[in-house]
């Protein structure tokens, strides 16, 4: 799993919606289990490995995981 970085997400949340047709502004990443869409999801740190995993609230199936480090070298902050 390649690392991204804070700044990388700010970046991807800083260009809007990716759905296509939605004409919204969206200021946050957006996360939807296909599984169950309106289970709900829930984030799961892990300060280990340094990632984020996404689950389903339903079936807990991971949706995506996120590994995380920063440019700064600073550590995660919260873990």
């Amino acid at each position: 799993m390649k690392p991204d970085y804070m700044e990388d997400l700010a970046e991807i949340i800083a260009q809007g919606c990716q759905t296509p047709g939605c004409t919204h502004k969206h200021t946050s990443l957006v996360v939807v289990a296909r599984c169950h869409p309106k289970a709900g999801i829930n984030a799961i740190i892990d300060s280990v490995t340094q990632t984020i995993a996404i689950r389903c609230r339903e079936c807990e199936q991971t949706v995506v995981k996120i590994k995380i480090a920063s440019r700064g070298k600073q550590a995660l902050i919260g873990l």
